[in-house]
């Protein structure tokens, strides 16, 4: 898939609501409070924006990898969001990126957030 698909397919993910009311029902979850909502969609926005400028530029896969990478980071050492949410922001990470199509994010991924959970 060229940039301009994968752009196109992150700014439609951009306009889901990734985090309604739903979406905490089909995790089989209690839904956060409104203004955590607003913040865990306004990360995803961030990201996918911050993705797409990055796209638009050429850079390589790994500047991409990075970026992902640094927003899970951030998500998983917010101390205002608890283990469930958090898990949900990363699992909409995980999906922005392969979204991106950065191959390796996955893999990494599952097994970094583990060693953070397994070290804690």
């Amino acid at each position: 898939m060229c940039s301009l698909d994968v752009i196109k397919c992150l700014q439609n993910l951009r306009e889901k609501n990734y985090f309604s009311d739903s979406a905490w029902d089909e995790r089989g979850l209690i839904p956060s409070p409104p203004e955590l909502k607003i913040k865990l969609e306004n990360t995803k926005k961030s990201l996918i924006d911050e993705l797409i400028s990055l796209l638009e530029k050429s850079a390589s896969r790994d500047t991409l990898y990075e970026k992902a990478l640094q927003y899970l980071e951030q998500c998983l050492d917010d101390e205002k969001l608890d283990t469930e949410e958090s898990e949900f922001l990363s699992d909409c990470i995980c999906e922005v990126a392969v979204t991106a199509q950065i191959e390796r994010f996955i893999e990494d991924s599952e097994a970094w957030i583990l060693s953070r959970y397994l070290t804690q």
